[in-house]
């Protein structure tokens, strides 16, 4: 979709008129955007929630994924602020919503990678401001505003494809035991002994003494 507003903005032939460095900051901005909200969004409000729901299942993995979207897609209406209308705002909200559920996804099956997230969020909102006419004298906000009824079809095909990753997250271990916060919970579990936790193929957490005897017969 991006690739498509990007061929009809070099297609339409609207006249730049921004200067080379007013392109340069074009571009820092499109990928500190990406940085900023995905670091925030994914990289702190996602893992929260995965700690706050557990990592034990899918269920509570795409619950971190949804709430954190959400929370995501609901900022937008602070454009309200900066001279947003309505409806167009509630149409990004809900853009924002399904696609934060896409980068969920992908943060995910990335095995917590967010760099995928940046590239692809900078990317996808560059080819919108691009599309919108932001070298050619428009605002973001004006962008903001050209959202209509016609970009409920983009929301359609953004929940699909975000049904589909997170239907089929599986690169994604909910039994491995996680650096940070998860060997924490793991250390508690042992009491802090000296005894070291073992993770059976089965994704059994066993510790040095039980596994020893595994394969005998009592």
């Amino acid at each position: 979709l991006s690739g498509l507003l990007l061929l009809t903005y070099i297609f339409k032939h609207d006249p730049i008129t921004a200067s080379v460095l007013d392109i340069i900051l074009f571009a820092v901005f499109t990928i500190m955007i990406g940085i900023y909200e995905e670091v925030l969004f994914r990289g702190i409000f996602q893992n929260a929630f995965h700690e706050f729901f557990g990592e034990d299942s899918k269920k509570n993995v795409i619950k971190a994924v949804v709430v954190s979207s959400t929370i995501f897609g609901l900022c937008h209406f602070f454009n309200l602020l900066s001279g947003g209308n309505i409806l167009s705002v509630t149409i990004q909200a809900l853009s924002a919503i399904a696609g934060g559920i896409i980068f969920g996804a992908v943060y995910c099956n990335s095995g917590k990678n967010i760099w995928p997230c940046v590239f692809i969020h900078g990317f996808g909102d560059g080819c919108s401001f691009l599309h919108s006419g932001i070298l050619s004298g428009k605002t973001v906000m004006d962008a903001i505003n050209e959202y209509s009824i016609i970009n409920v079809i983009s929301i359609v095909l953004y929940l699909s494809i975000a049904i589909y990753l997170l239907v089929n997250i599986s690169k994604y271990d909910y039994k491995s035991p996680k650096i940070g916060w998860t060997q924490i919970q793991l250390n508690d579990r042992f009491d802090n002994s000296n005894r070291t936790p073992i993770i059976s193929k089965e994704g059994e957490i066993k510790d040095e003494e039980e596994s020893a005897f595994d394969g005998y017969d009592s």
